[in-house]
């Protein structure tokens, strides 16, 4: 899993996709890649960030206020990965030594938090990550999603003002138009060091909560 599809599972949405049901368990998923020019030197998770374990770095359950559960599995999130930004993905161009994410939600239509934490082999790498989630974003300022009946939803991507945190930051809003009323989703990639968090918060109706964003992107950092 990866966070642009945390968007897309959102995305799928406003189209009037719902997720399946099933028992709720936390979705936090942790992965190790070697990097590509030494495929043999594979580590674990805690070799790979040393003392940091990005399950624990990502947002937590207990961490959000009352009212919110984890987020059952999406199995239609992976079909709908190409429909974002023309399935452009800074996030999967440089591959982590390890990462994390987890997602939640008060209700199937939202509002949803998804959150990830990422560690690279230097400073360079990640930074190069921030700045493709800002190339992308501006590059990417509308895309058209289209459902099973051929309903096509137009997004709009724009920057969102967002405190400067850790050692660089960058934050955007996904917005649309549905019959579920406006949507928007806003998110914050930010580096520390050789480690990238990030935080995807939104839906329906009403605005993002931009204070519980700022807050859990600074939890998170905190926990580097």
């Amino acid at each position: 899993m990866r966070r642009t599809l945390i968007i897309a599972s959102a995305v799928l949405l406003v189209a009037g996709c719902g997720s399946d049901d099933g028992d709720q368990a936390q979705t936090i998923e942790t992965t190790t890649t070697a990097p590509p020019e030494e495929e043999e030197d594979s580590t674990t998770t805690s070799e790979a960030s040393g003392d940091v374990v990005l399950s624990d770095v990502v947002v937590q359950l207990e961490d959000l206020p009352s009212g919110w559960s984890v987020s059952p599995p999406d199995d239609q999130a992976d079909d709908s990965d190409d429909e974002f930004c023309e399935g452009v993905d800074p996030f999967n161009e440089i591959p982590p030594q390890d990462e994390a994410e987890s997602s939640f939600q008060q209700s199937d239509f939202g509002p949803f938090i998804g959150s990830g934490a990422a560690h690279y082999t230097d400073e360079d790498e990640a930074s190069e990550v921030i700045d493709l989630v800002s190339e992308t974003a501006n590059a990417c300022q509308s895309f058209t999603e289209t459902d099973e009946d051929g309903t096509e939803t137009e997004y709009t991507i724009a920057p969102l003002s967002f405190p400067d945190l850790g050692d660089e930051t960058f934050a955007f809003r996904v917005s649309a138009s549905s019959l579920f009323g406006p949507f928007a989703l806003d998110v914050a990639a930010v580096r520390d060091g050789e480690f990238t968090v990030s935080i995807i918060a939104g839906g329906f109706g009403a605005p993002p909560d931009s204070e519980l964003t700022e807050e859990l992107a600074q939890t998170m950092l905190d926990r580097l």
